[in-house]
């Protein structure tokens, strides 16, 4: 309709001129007025095109919000406030969102992605002791917002690329803010629920909590096909790294 209204005040606006260089008066008006019409009916349709572009790419994270709102209720019947939330700018490094609500446990998270038939991961009873006290600790190993809060991570199925190959104290000294339990249970699910795909299936995830001087904690991909979380040792390991999280500021 847009093209149709300037197709139409141009010609218009030409047939006036025709019109009134041949002394026909009334047409030539006509035609004039008509044409600006169109114009000005051209100059709106354009206006709106740019305002809806404006509003989309004002919020890079609409759509998935969108996916984190049917994520979040389907898996833990919570549905998302986004005033709650200060989220982290966007950008094409960190692509992909997901929140920590603070009313949450870390028990709570494992054991709503574990127990869900949707996610093909798993507790592993050799250790779950072990894991949840440390999933009570995660929080304080490196610094998180206080209260509820959003991140954003790389969303790629294996461990950063950049990082890739990085051992847990390479990452510490590099001073890098990379995933705890919560943060990487929430993005591997999350990924899953929207792509169908998972993490880790080549490599493993280190993560940000330390269970002695000796190991810490990974994620990795089992020979029953689904994922877990178990203890490691903190040095190199062909194809493991961390998974860089930011937050806002």
């Amino acid at each position: 309709m847009k093209d149709l209204y300037g197709t139409f005040g141009v010609a218009g606006l030409c047939y006036s001129l025709v019109m009134l260089f041949q002394n026909n008066y009334i047409l030539g008006m006509a035609a004039f007025f008509l044409g600006l019409y169109a114009l000005y009916a051209y100059n709106q349709e354009s206006k709106k095109g740019y305002e809806g572009k404006s509003e989309i790419s004002s919020d890079p994270w609409k759509i998935q919000k969108a996916q984190l709102e049917k994520f979040w209720l389907t898996v833990f019947s919570y549905t998302i406030n986004w005033n709650d939330f200060k989220l982290p700018e966007y950008s094409d490094r960190y692509p992909h969102l997901n929140i920590v609500p603070a009313e949450f446990t870390a028990e709570q998270i494992y054991d709503g992605i574990a127990e869900c038939t949707t996610f093909k991961f798993k507790k592993r009873k050799k250790y779950i002791d072990d894991i949840d006290k440390a999933l009570r600790k995660a929080r304080l190993v490196q610094s998180r917002p206080t209260g509820n809060y959003a991140f954003a991570d790389g969303g790629t199925a294996e461990p950063d690329t950049e990082h890739l190959n990085k051992s847990y104290n390479d990452s510490i000294k590099a001073g890098l803010i990379f995933m705890g339990p919560v943060e990487y249970l929430l993005s591997c699910a999350h990924f899953e629920f929207v792509t169908g795909e998972v993490y880790d299936f080549k490599g493993a995830t280190r993560l940000s909590v330390l269970c002695s001087v000796r190991r810490a904690m990974c994620s990795f991909w089992d020979s029953d096909h689904s994922s877990y979380l178990d203890w490691c040792y903190l040095g190199y390991q062909p194809g493991w790294g961390p998974r860089v999280v930011v937050f806002s500021t």
